[in-house]
């Protein structure tokens, strides 16, 4: 089993390699920094998303209540 997953990540991390030399003769330096700005955009979208989604516990506080001081 462990065979198999080490050929299947190494050919990933080769496909990956000639996509991404394929990207970087047809595209501007500019470009790439405009996609990759993107998808660390959805990234980062896309994990907000999901932990709003998830239910919030209800013994943890994430702000202080009203009638406590902040600054003691």
């Amino acid at each position: 089993m462990s065979a198999a997953v080490n050929a299947a990540l190494g050919g990933a991390q080769g496909v990956s390699l000639l996509v991404g030399g394929a990207v970087a003769a047809v595209l501007s330096p500019r470009a790439i920094y405009a996609i990759a700005g993107m998808l660390g955009l959805a990234a980062a979208i896309a994990i907000g998303v999901f932990h709003a989604a998830r239910p919030v516990r209800s013994g943890r506080r994430l702000l202080a209540r009203p009638e406590e001081s902040l600054s003691s």
